[in-house]
């Protein structure tokens, strides 16, 4: 691929080439203005490439003519894309290097970049609606060498998975007489939370009263479990189990949904034992969590830096969190919550999806299913909190819970330290928090000689819910939506207008940018771009009004944090974060919880994407040892 002097860029084969004057000290002097800087950058971060990746039919805000317009992806060719620009009277097709920063992906991560490396609370959003997002193309040489499995086995720190023993005093089920379940039911097997501090939670159940089995039938050649309650009662699915713990309940002592996967390949009973001498520190939590997180290392001596443990994220003095439980909607539900119909908490988180009719397409099913979450919710969940008149054991109350799974800190061989799980953790189980000090961003930036981000995140909630909104550009022309295309993939989404204020947009103008065109057969012409003049945005977004007002906020866990701020990077993680709302609505200040992204054995290490962006701070280097089959090779 060959970048002309005059802004063209065309593939040629290499038998066309021919080398007819020599070499310039400085290339990017040699060609046309427009594109003077890009190919400067470009020859500067070789062989790093940031790229925009594409799928066939997907829309993409594109520069045409100094205007942001939409254009749906026809043909891909290596490092070309074939747009064709749908919301002119006159069709317009061209070819563009997939690099170009007249593509809005490349355009944004230009005009936005960080000034230090801050991790997203959630993952990437245009790879999570599959919309085109930026990828780094790099050698075979920068890419992660080991293609094993992300997961990290127990045998590699001296760890055995084990079964656990049921011993044999615990409580077991009765032979099943006909009758109608009660409190009864469960009453001689006493049950109480508090005895379970040294229980994994999955086998709590089976330490109070029930069996659990996985049985084949052979006809269909299905595995299923079956639980065996303490009266006999057999139980295959979890709409059956919620009506016995609801029939049999007394008082506060109340199983949860959540003890309980109806999953065959979840072991509840499996456990990962390691010799104790290699325990450096018993309880990192130092007994603030219901669950001890000790501290594993089989390589060396050392243990983790002093961090002051905390179970609530902790206001810095400027910092003025409004956590008033008056404040706050409450539900006055005595049904466990169980209709979301007439709880308002639910119908709370239920509000945004609406915003999002093509990506929400069965709303009925958003959030919690039995205090577990299946699928992440962009538009944030609202739990139940000290304003509602529901029990604490609610099925809206989930990361408010005290710590419930089995974590332990150990020491890695690349990574340093991270965190796995000792037991089986279901897909959709509620993990642990991210938790630090709440910081603005002007006040965390002003750290970075001593901090460079490693343990900062952005409680960017607004920012990424305004992303999700399909067509979405700070920097874009508002386009009418009725004189738009009629394709079900063009959503220009919704937003805030006002006549009499001004988006305060964190972009440089237009004039700022050079641009790269590209053509591959001659026939397209090159795109009239006048740089001096600055595209305009007609729109003021919710995060232009909370800009004037205050800054976003900002969890620093450098000092102060929880488990969750050890947790490594995998670029195919097995866990997600979730924004929740529980004792404040302020969209600047969610709650960050960790969910298990699919079945995790027990000894797996616990991961999430990062999300850093390659280059985004400059003269450091980061590689990524995740080791995963899909590693991208950089963190950094």
């Amino acid at each position: 691929m060959i970048f002309f002097d005059d802004g063209y860029t065309q593939y040629v084969y290499h038998k066309n080439i021919r080398l007819v004057c020599g070499e310039s000290p400085n290339v990017s002097d040699d060609v046309h203005e427009n594109i003077r800087e890009f190919v400067k950058a470009y020859l500067l971060k070789y062989p790093e490439r940031p790229m925009v990746k594409f799928n066939k039919k997907q829309i993409v805000r594109t520069e045409l003519n100094n205007v942001w317009r939409s254009a749906k992806v026809k043909n891909l060719d290596a490092s070309l894309v074939q747009l064709e620009f749908i919301d002119m009277k006159i069709k317009h097709t061209e070819w563009i290097y997939r690099g170009s920063n007249r593509l809005g992906p490349i355009y944004n991560q230009l005009s936005n970049q960080y000034k230090r490396v801050r991790s997203m609370v959630l993952t990437d959003v245009n790879k999570l609606l599959k919309r085109p997002y930026i990828e780094i193309d790099l050698t075979d040489d920068e890419k992660s060498v080991d293609n094993s499995d992300n997961t990290q086995k127990p045998h590699e720190n001296n760890g055995v998975i084990k079964s656990i023993e049921i011993p044999a005093n615990c409580p077991k089920p009765l032979p099943y007489k006909h009758h109608e379940c009660s409190y009864f039911c469960m009453l001689r097997v006493e049950y109480n939370y508090s005895k379970t501090k040294y229980m994994t939670f999955l086998s709590i159940p089976l330490h109070f009263g029930f069996t659990r089995s996985v049985l084949t039938d052979k006809k269909l050649k299905l595995k299923k479990v079956i639980y065996t309650t303490p009266c006999g009662r057999n139980i295959d699915n979890e709409n059956e189990m919620y009506n016995y713990l609801k029939l049999t309940s007394y008082g506060d002592s109340q199983m949860t949904m959540d003890l309980f996967s109806f999953h065959c390949s979840i072991n509840p009973l499996s456990l990962v034992s390691v010799p104790e001498a290699f325990i450096r520190v018993q309880d990192i939590s130092y007994e603030m969590e219901f669950k001890s997180i000790s501290v594993f290392n089989s390589l060396n001596d050392s243990v983790p830096d002093h961090v002051k443990y905390i179970t609530k994220s902790i206001p810095s003095p400027n910092v003025d969190l409004n956590i008033d439980s008056k404040s706050l909607c409450g539900c006055d539900c005595t049904d466990n919550c169980e209709d979301k119909n007439k709880c308002s908490c639910w119908q709370l988180t239920n509000e945004g999806p609406k915003n999002f009719p093509g990506y929400f397409k069965n709303r009925d099913n958003i959030g919690y299913s039995f205090k577990r979450l299946y699928k992440q919710v962009f538009t944030g969940i609202y739990e139940c909190n000290a304003s509602c008149k529901c029990k604490k054991t609610c099925l809206n109350r989930v990361v408010q819970e005290p710590l419930k799974t089995s974590l332990q800190l150990f020491f890695t061989k690349k990574k340093g330290w991270g965190v796995r799980t000792l037991a089986d953790i279901p897909k959709g189980s509620f993990v642990c928090t991210y938790l630090g000090v709440v910081r603005t961003e002007k006040d965390a930036d002003a750290d970075l000689l001593s901090n460079w981000g490693e343990y900062l995140a952005d409680l960017n909630f607004i920012v990424t819910a305004e992303e999700y909104k399909d067509g979405y550009e700070s920097s874009a022309e508002y386009v009418d939506p009725t004189s738009s295309s009629d394709d079900e993939e063009l959503n220009l989404g919704l937003a805030i207008k006002s006549k009499g204020s001004k988006f305060k947009s964190r972009r440089p103008s237009r004039k700022n940018l050079q641009n790269t065109n590209t053509k591959i057969d001659g026939k397209h012409e090159l795109s009239k771009l006048n740089i001096q003049q600055k595209v305009e945005s007609k729109i003021t977004f919710l995060q232009g009004y909370i800009e004037k007002e205050d800054d976003f906020y900002t969890l620093d866990s450098k000092v102060c944090g929880n488990i969750g701020r050890y947790f490594n990077h995998s670029c195919n993680p097995n866990i997600f974060l979730q924004n929740v709302f529980i004792d404040t609505h302020d969209l600047r200040l969610p709650w960050v919880g960790y969910f298990a992204k699919s079945n995790i054995p027990a000894g797996t290490e616990l991961t999430w994407d990062y999300n850093y962006m390659v280059g985004s701070v400059k003269d450091k280097i980061l590689m990524c040892h995740c080791g995963s089959k899909k590693c991208r090779g950089r963190l950094l």
